[in-house]
């Protein structure tokens, strides 16, 4: 018998030829045809996490195996606050043959700046170039972040003469969030409601 093993880097059809050679230099082929199926990848999407709102968020990156060493890849992120699906940036070694049985590991780079707090689920999907696609999620717990606000300047004002704020200026990080005000002038009166423009 004639044994051997061989790890192809690609999927396809493939004529394997075998001969078998005597002491006296007679020798006899035989071909057989090898079928080798595309195998999906394997994306890991990363750790649950968590991230401030307005600030960016990058993926740990993602990470994927694929068993085509000479496989190309396309990888997309999902992240879940109903923007659109982006494309990530991959990257991937070893590239091309020959096969090998760790296959090929590879990235999946991508960042976010999220709008509002909240919990979202972050699906990363990588497609090869057989167009075989899987997909991973992650949860991210986005954390709200207190407006920052300047009063303005100091005011000096003879009595009965309103002071009028200049006016005071908010910037908050969560462009989805919504404001309210309140004015406390210092002196025992009500709490006034300030009003609000953004």
């Amino acid at each position: 018998s004639v044994a051997g093993a061989h790890v192809y880097a690609d999927d396809g059809s493939y004529t394997v030829e075998i001969c078998v050679t005597d002491d006296e230099l007679a020798e006899t082929c035989n071909q057989l045809v090898a079928t080798v199926q595309n195998v999906s990848p394997t994306v890991d999407a990363g750790e649950d996490g968590s991230a401030d709102e307005g600030s960016v968020f990058e993926l740990a990156p993602s990470t994927f195996n694929d068993q085509g060493t000479l496989d190309t890849h396309t990888a997309t992120v999902d992240w879940g606050d109903a923007t659109a699906v982006e494309d990530a940036v991959v990257t991937e070694a070893p590239f091309g043959p020959p096969g090998s049985t760790a296959g090929a590991d590879g990235s999946a780079a991508a960042e976010h700046v999220y709008a509002d707090n909240g919990t979202y689920t972050v699906t990363v999907c990588l497609t090869d170039d057989d167009d075989a696609e899987t997909c991973d999620a992650l949860v991210l717990t986005v954390l709200n972040v207190a407006p920052t606000v300047d009063a303005g300047a100091d005011q000096t004002t003879p009595e009965a003469v309103s002071i009028w704020l200049g006016p005071s200026t908010f910037n908050d990080k969560g462009t989805a969030d919504t404001h309210a005000a309140r004015i406390d002038w210092g002196d025992g009166s009500a709490i006034a409601t300030g009003l609000v423009t953004e």
